[in-house]
C-alpha cells in the first residue's frame, strides 16, 4: 500500500487535479492526541474519505470563521468533508455553496495535507485538500446548516497569529487546535498577497 492510498487518495484524481490546477505542496503531519479526540474523531473520519479547505479571497485577505461553539477568540479558515463516492471537485463545490452562498471557480491546487493521528498503539489517517479560489465580494449568505456563527476577512500576515490561538488552546480543545492549526501555518507560507487580487 502506498503512502497516498494509505489516506484515501486517488492517484488518477490527485493527476488530474494537479494538472488542472497546478502541482500542489505536499505536507505530512504526525499528531500524538488524546484517546477522547481519537476515538471521536475516528468515528467522524469514516464518513468521509479526506476534507477541502477553500480559501476565499474577500476584501481585506482570506474569509475565516467561527462557530457557536468554538472558544473565545477562535477563528479558522473554512472547510468541508468530502463524502464517501464524492470526487474533490464536487466536494469543493458543493461545500463553498453551502458554507457561503456561491461557488467561485478554483484557481490554485495550493497544498495536499495529509495527517497520522496517534493514540497508544492505534492510528488514523486524513488528508486536506486546499485550493485558493478566485477573488469575489459578493454578500455572503449564512450557512445552510447554521453553524457558521461569523466571518472575516483577515490579511496572510495576520494566519500565523490564527495558528498560534489554534495550536495553544487548552485542555479538550488542545488536540483539535494542533490539528486545525497545521493548514493555517502551510497556507501562511505558501501563498503571496498579490494572489488574493
Amino acid at each position: 500500500m502506498t503512502a497516498d492510498t494509505a489516506h484515501n487518495i486517488n492517484p488518477s484524481e490527485l493527476a488530474q487535479l494537479s494538472r488542472e490546477f497546478g502541482e500542489p505542496h505536499r505536507h505530512h503531519a504526525w499528531l500524538s492526541v488524546r484517546t477522547t479526540f481519537f476515538k471521536r474523531w475516528k468515528e467522524k473520519f469514516a464518513t468521509r474519505r479526506g476534507e477541502v479547505m477553500f480559501l476565499l479571497p474577500r476584501p481585506g485577505g482570506l474569509l475565516v470563521h467561527r462557530k457557536r461553539h468554538y472558544p473565545p477568540g477562535v477563528w479558522r479558515l473554512l472547510t468541508g468533508g468530502i463524502e464517501v463516492g464524492e470526487t474533490v471537485l464536487e466536494a469543493l463545490r458543493r461545500e463553498v455553496q453551502e458554507e457561503v452562498g456561491y461557488s467561485p471557480a478554483p484557481r490554485r491546487f495550493v497544498a495536499l495535507i495529509t495527517y497520522e493521528f496517534t493514540s497508544g498503539s492505534s492510528s488514523i489517517t486524513f488528508t486536506t485538500y486546499a485550493f485558493l479560489m478566485a477573488p469575489d465580494d459578493r454578500p455572503l449568505r449564512a450557512s445552510v446548516d447554521g453553524e457558521v456563527d461569523a466571518t472575516r476577512a483577515v490579511p496572510l500576515s495576520e494566519l500565523p497569529h490564527v495558528a498560534r490561538v489554534l495550536r495553544t488552546l487548552p485542555g479538550d480543545w488542545g488536540d483539535w487546535g494542533r490539528f486545525r492549526a497545521v493548514a493555517h501555518d502551510v497556507v501562511a507560507r505558501l501563498l503571496r498577497p498579490h494572489e488574493l487580487a
